[in-house]
């Protein structure tokens, strides 16, 4: 699911790339926006652990379900307030079912370069397939 505008426009291939090689059933959710309790102004970055809750608030259904995985991506450059030391993280995920992707470092366009989208989709499926397996595998490290 997308948080934030304008979300991952390749949401609906990673999707169908799921469902085709994994036989998975996956639904891409509507765009979320990002509340400013997610933001961190003085550090221009997104909260990771902020927007998780967020996904889960906004699907409580979804949320609810103990069968599903829930992976939510942004665009956004993001941190895990829980690693403050850290000046930035891909990935957060917590109990096994939720994830967040950060996209903002893997595009290397956010860095001067003239790298193509298809370098960020690279980037963005093999993090959420990592992501998909640790969570159902019980894995919390990024």
């Amino acid at each position: 699911m997308p948080l934030g505008e304008p979300g991952p426009a390749f949401l609906d291939e990673l999707a169908r790339h799921y469902a085709d090689k994994f036989g998975l059933r996956v639904v891409v959710l509507a765009p979320i926006p990002i509340e400013e309790t997610a933001l961190d102004r003085y550090r221009g970055q997104v909260i990771l652990e902020e927007l998780l809750t967020l996904m889960r608030r906004r699907h409580p259904v979804e949320a609810a379900d103990p069968t599903g995985v829930m992976v939510g991506i942004t665009v956004y450059d993001g941190y895990i307030r829980g690693y403050p030391q850290w000046g930035w993280a891909f990935s957060l995920r917590e109990d096994n079912r939720f994830a967040m992707v950060s996209t903002a470092r893997m595009d290397e366009r956010n860095f001067g370069a003239s790298a193509t989208t298809s370098c960020s989709r690279r980037a963005c499926a093999r993090w959420s397939r990592k992501i998909s397996a640790s969570c159902t595998r019980g894995s919390s490290r990024a």
